[in-house]
């Protein structure tokens, strides 16, 4: 249903199309979704965003095998083609829609990553930590909303952003120290 929804859009999206591209009557599909807004917002839902969070976190459940660039990347790139349709969708319906949408995608998104970044980058501090997060969100956030931006590009971001927060904590501490 994603893919007719990037095609068409929410204006030239039916109920009956729809269905037709998730292989189940009309019937069924109002059962699950009594109108077309709750349709294509079901990628901002809690529930759907728990379910794919858990899934994440279940194929990566060790940070310290990964690299952290790759995981958040992953992370992102995976999502691009769940959220980016589900955002543009809301972006039709009007401004309080899509502010609604973009505030989920943020909360619900990043909800626990502060744990992983500092699983990730153990030597950054509490000053340093939420920087770094916060700059990670910005370019996650920035991701989802680039139609352009590719799984590569964002993982060179990534890298290079916590490649500088890790030098930048080293030029610290060697001035401390």
């Amino acid at each position: 249903m994603l893919p007719l929804l990037s095609r068409v859009g929410v204006k030239g999206l039916s109920m009956r199309a729809a269905a037709r591209a998730a292989s189940m009557s009309i019937g069924g599909l109002y059962y699950y979704f009594p109108n077309k807004r709750d349709l294509v917002l079901l990628p901002l839902s809690d529930e759907f965003i728990g379910r794919i969070c858990d899934e994440h976190n279940f194929r990566y459940p060790d940070l310290s095998s990964e690299s952290f660039a790759r995981y958040t990347a992953a992370t992102i790139v995976e999502r691009l083609d769940i959220y980016r349709p589900a955002l543009r969708a809301a972006m039709e319906m009007g401004p309080e829609e899509y502010e609604a949408a973009v505030a989920i995608v943020v909360a619900r998104g990043f909800e626990g990553f502060t744990d992983s970044v500092s699983l990730a980058v153990p030597q950054l501090d509490d000053d340093e930590l939420p920087v770094l997060e916060r700059a990670l969100r910005r370019a996650a956030l920035a991701a989802l909303l680039d139609r352009t931006a590719s799984g590569p590009e964002i993982e060179a971001e990534l890298d290079l952003l916590i490649t500088a927060h890790k030098a930048r904590h080293r030029a610290r501490t060697l001035s401390h120290g």
